[in-house]
């Protein structure tokens, strides 16, 4: 199971955004290619901490 998965639950992923992950993977999402498989793995991982 990777990080992003185990991140969807409450306290955990509580724990992962107030580490301060949203922020990075906000800004090396901003730089990828558009359309690239990482886009849809970023985008989907931060959908999970909602």
């Amino acid at each position: 199971m990777d990080c992003s998965a185990r991140a969807g639950t409450s306290p955990t992923r509580d724990i992962v955004i107030n580490a301060g992950a949203v922020a990075p993977i906000s800004t090396i999402l901003d730089n990828a290619q558009p359309g690239s498989s990482f886009v849809r793995n970023a985008s989907w991982t931060l959908s999970n901490f909602c």
